[in-house]
């Protein structure tokens, strides 16, 4: 585990603009014998009584100019690397008492106000980057107005969504406590003090990295282990999964392939025959696909949540449906479901029922009228072989 001891010493504990706390910890890390070469990258070295001290970066100054590096060094500073972003350069010393590089607050604020303008430009484009993470998370999961539905239907939504969302707050964050520290040393070197005194910070920056570095890693691998595990569906004769079959109807069509998707919210069973129908969306100048519909297609959902059961339905009902040419359905009542919904529209049949933590869709285009077997689609909620064994979602 060297490298994650290695990867957390080299991770700084405060913020950038926390100056007085970054001189602390640089000089501490000269004391253990770890030697700065450029920007949070150390070697191994003798230990050393270093005087650091970080001097703001003026505008369209990328490295410290010759006579600039002369000036210092004969007051005893060496230069070192500059910082992230070039917001401030750092400077190193091994005398005992070097020549402090900044001796008036008020007139060193102003240097400070090129740093500001450089938070304020990181700033927006964070800001700009969370508003874009923000709309992907609008048109992945509400766009089609029956996010439970994603949810329960794609295993690798869930990882997403909660991905995304932990992003954007961690960034938010991380961005507000580098504002406030800044502000702060501003507001304190023009009132005529000098750098503050180091505090303890409030945001545990770097124990909050490592967390967020592990969160990638974890949800990269989840991701990668779901693509490889991917469920596809398989012919009915190998998983003769309840189903009510459109002979049954009156209609032709074999059972077909089934599918079975373990996610955060349950486990997802698809029985699908028949030929395929494009479900789109018309547009101004095209035709977006919503989904692939089948001629009969049967969706159920074992929920690990009961209280899920019903707003699931309502987005089948709502959203889910509608988007079938523009069907609708009304409730029905019926003593096998705790709740049911029927319609039809354009010789299609859709029946959307719950009971207990379960949901039932069934869409087919058999003429024979679905409400006449009721009894079978409450079977298939009912039946002990109505659900395999889980498998364990990542």
């Amino acid at each position: 585990m060297n490298w994650l001891r290695t990867f957390y010493q080299d991770r700084i504990p405060c913020s950038e603009y926390d100056v007085p706390a970054v001189e602390e910890w640089l000089e501490h890390q000269a004391r253990q014998g770890r030697v700065l070469v450029s920007w949070l990258s150390f070697r191994s070295g003798v230990p050393a009584d270093c005087r650091f001290t970080l001097v703001p970066a003026l505008r369209g100054e990328k490295e410290p100019s010759e006579e600039k590096r002369a000036v210092y060094a004969a007051a005893g500073w060496e230069y070192v690397c500059r910082t992230s972003g070039t917001a401030f350069f750092v400077w190193r010393s091994g005398a005992a008492n070097p020549a402090p590089l900044q001796t008036d607050p008020s007139a060193d604020s102003w240097a400070y106000d090129c740093v500001w303008r450089k938070m304020v430009i990181r700033s927006s484009l964070l800001a700009l980057y969370s508003i874009v993470m923000t709309l992907q998370i609008f048109r992945f999961f509400f766009f089609r107005h029956h996010p439970l539905l994603n949810l329960a239907q794609d295993r690798q939504a869930a990882p997403l969504l909660a991905y995304l969302i932990f992003l954007i707050l961690f960034l938010f964050v991380y961005q507000l406590a580098d504002i406030r520290i800044l502000r702060r040393l501003i507001h304190s070197l023009r009132s005529g003090v000098p750098l503050p005194p180091r505090r303890k910070p409030r945001f545990p920056r770097r124990a909050a990295v490592l967390v967020f570095t592990l969160i990638i890693l974890i949800y990269s691998g989840t991701s990668l282990f779901g693509l490889l595990d991917n469920h596809t569906a398989v012919n009915y004769a190998s998983d003769p999964a309840p189903f009510l079959a459109a002979q049954t109807l009156g209609g032709s069509s074999q059972p077909g392939m089934v599918r079975r998707e373990s996610t955060v919210m349950g486990q997802a069973v698809t029985v699908r025959s028949g030929p395929a129908d494009m479900l789109c969306r018309e547009a101004v100048r095209s035709r977006k696909l919503l989904r692939v519909a089948y001629s009969t297609q049967q969706e159920v959902y074992h929920l690990r949540f009961f209280f899920l059961s019903q707003p699931l339905l309502r987005e089948i009902v709502r959203a889910y449906i509608p988007e079938d040419g523009g069907a609708a359905v009304s409730p029905m009542e019926t003593p096998l479901f705790d709740e049911a919904f029927y319609g039809t529209a354009n010789g299609v049949q859709h029946f959307a029922a719950r009971l207990k933590n379960q949901v039932l869709y069934y869409r087919t285009d058999a003429p024979q009228d679905l409400r006449k077997h009721l009894p079978e689609l409450a079977a298939i909620l009912t039946a002990p072989e109505a659900r395999l064994p889980e498998r364990s979602a990542p």
